[in-house]
């Protein structure tokens, strides 16, 4: 439990802007973008981004990879509460886009701790700051949840694990959400 305590003050304390790449290392994936396709708060000279959950259902999680990895994989975003709580565990299955165009189907996987299997996603090609990677997304629910439930509005963290691996894959990001 005190390894806890100490590991996710360091997350925050490391958190970076989202695309930045940390220096002296190459990770295999780049610190998660936090969005909403429906209205959000202005950031306002804020370094992270705001929500507010009155205006919003779910937020849309988007992790660059720096470049295509071969065969399957399987992405986690750990989500942090203002706290520093873990909140939750996004998976995302994923397979890389050399092995041709999608099916009509997407693959699915069993995963440990899901009572159903997942669909494994494709990274989808962007460009970010001039340089071609490949994006991931996955939905975080807002509303209706246990973070409108139980006020839980702050500073969140998030954060990307790459195939079970125990130090992350990217720089951790963090985002506000608030009333």
């Amino acid at each position: 439990m005190l390894a806890a305590l100490v590991i996710v003050p360091l997350f925050l304390s490391q958190a970076a802007q989202p695309w930045e790449e940390p220096p002296g290392r190459a990770p295999e994936c780049l610190a998660v973008k936090v969005a909403s396709s429906a209205a959000q708060d202005d950031a306002q000279g804020r370094r992270e981004p705001a929500f507010s959950t009155t205006r919003i259902l779910e937020l849309q999680l988007s992790t660059m990879l720096r470049r295509n990895l071969a065969g399957t994989h399987l992405l986690e975003l750990k989500l942090y509460t203002p706290r520093g709580n873990l909140y939750q565990v996004l998976s995302v299955p994923f397979g890389d886009v050399s092995g041709g165009p999608p099916g009509p189907k997407p693959r699915r996987r069993y995963l440990a701790g899901y009572p159903a299997p997942l669909d494994e996603k494709r990274p989808e090609p962007a460009e970010v700051e001039g340089r071609q990677r490949l994006m991931l997304s996955s939905s975080l629910p807002v509303a209706g949840t246990s973070i409108v439930t139980s006020s839980l509005y702050g500073s969140w963290t998030v954060v990307p694990y790459l195939d079970g691996r125990p130090e992350p894959c990217g720089t951790a990001s963090r985002f506000t959400i608030g009333q």
